[in-house]
């Protein structure tokens, strides 16, 4: 039992040593294992794929990206007259408030110099003179 697990160590440390030191063939004299080479074509096999794919994930983008510009023309179609009303009564309400203050300025202005310039002395109500 001893003797098979011993053995079945040096066959695991070889044939690590095989797989990862490159002088091992050479100093030993096996032969290294033959490269793995893909089959003829399949490179350009996968070339052809991974353009395709990519041919698929760009007409999948332009048809999301057209039925989002759709969607959204729709939308701001309906909001975009709704946007033109809002701007057109803001400035109406501008407007209106500009002519009133032209309006009544000079009123606001007479009345405000009336009150600072009109000075009644007198004793407050709350006022109690200390006896």
């Amino acid at each position: 039992m001893l003797e098979s697990s011993t053995w079945l160590a040096e066959r695991r440390q070889n044939n690590f040593l095989e797989r990862t030191d490159p002088y091992y063939h050479i100093l030993w004299g096996s032969s290294p294992p033959p490269p793995v080479l893909s089959p003829p074509g399949k490179a350009r096999r996968l070339k052809q794929a991974k353009e395709e794919a990519q041919m698929e994930v760009e007409q999948y983008r332009r048809e999301r990206e057209q039925e989002f510009q759709s969607k959204q023309q729709a939308a701001m179609g309906s909001q975009g007259n709704l946007s033109t009303e809002v701007e057109q009564a803001t400035r109406r309400q501008v407007q209106g408030m500009q002519s009133s203050q032209q309006k009544n300025r000079e009123r606001v202005l007479a009345q405000l110099l009336g009150m600072v310039c009109d000075v009644r002395p007198q004793v407050h109500p709350n006022y109690r003179i200390a006896a």
